[in-house]
């Protein structure tokens, strides 16, 4: 059977053409998959690891990272922060059944049908001040509080202005940077969404395990915080937009491209099988 023989148009990508369009997204817009602070984007020397890019990149003055503010430190309101990088350093996508990772004991392989692996290095690093400057540090914000506490009557019916979290003023010329990195392994799945003239084919994240981290409570909320990160800040940005594809042929019609739906003769699209993306299509035409 043709596989156009339920849908009008069929297109399929191997694993190993999503892996090579991953290398080159991560190379071509490096700021989408590294974070940090002002210093980093400063002296990206500092980062954990150094980011591979492009000669266009460099040349055309990209971006390296996407920049953020410092973490704030609790109970500080918001006038002290660390510098901190996050990057996304390593990508792989293993498409069903499954050759190109071992995936641990804890996502119960082997791969399910329908479901693509994923694998992941994130290193992150803080930049931490060394204890005596945190102190004075400390003691100016008591003294600065305890001086407004004396000049300043609260009034509960007036909103006090947000103040934009701050990295320290004094930090050294160079500073060091505590590095690590993670391996995460996930199950995911593709899935079509939004409603008709604006669907996409998205990437669900199912579940995600890293590697060797104690104890149990630590390693689940690393877990949670990657999973978060992957789900609302990366994988949006990597949505393919399917229904937007329109063709004119001059002034006699205009086709439009559609997801084939859901049937007995189509049970999955789009459809993971075989180390391939498999996507149906129907073609409207409007004159």
């Amino acid at each position: 059977m043709a596989f156009t023989d339920n849908c009008d148009l069929f297109a399929a990508v191997h694993e190993a053409g999503l892996n090579r369009i991953a290398h080159h997204l991560m190379r071509q817009r490096p700021s989408l998959f590294n974070y940090g602070t002002q210093i980093f984007a400063e002296l990206p020397e500092l980062l954990c690891r150094r980011i591979e890019t492009h000669p266009e990149v460099r040349r055309r003055k990209n971006p390296l990272i996407t920049i953020e503010d410092p973490i704030s430190i609790p109970g500080t309101d918001g006038q002290f922060g660390l510098d901190f990088c996050a990057q996304l350093t390593a990508l792989k996508i293993d498409l069903h059944p499954g050759n190109l990772l071992d995936l641990p004991p804890e996502l119960d392989p082997p791969l399910k049908p329908q479901r693509l692996a994923l694998f992941a290095e994130v290193c992150g690093g803080l930049i931490c001040h060394e204890r005596q400057v945190a102190e004075r540090t400390g003691d100016s914000i008591a003294a600065r509080a305890a001086s407004q506490s004396k000049q300043v009557t609260w009034d509960r019916s007036v909103e006090l202005p947000q103040r934009a979290v701050q990295a320290p003023a004094w930090r050294p010329a160079l500073p060091k940077v505590l590095c690590f990195c993670l391996e995460a392994f996930g199950i995911g799945r593709f899935e079509v969404v939004g409603p008709d003239g604006a669907k996409q084919l998205v990437i669900r994240l199912e579940r995600l395990e890293v590697v060797d981290i104690a104890p149990d409570g630590l390693e689940s909320n690393v877990e949670c915080f990657l999973a978060t990160t992957l789900r609302v800040g990366l994988l949006p940005k990597l949505h393919i937009a399917l229904d937007t594809v329109v063709l004119e042929l001059g002034k006699l019609a205009t086709l439009s491209l559609s997801p084939t739906p859901i049937t007995p003769a189509v049970p999955n699209n789009p459809a993971i099988e075989d180390e391939l993306l498999k996507v149906f299509v129907n073609v409207g035409v409007a004159a």
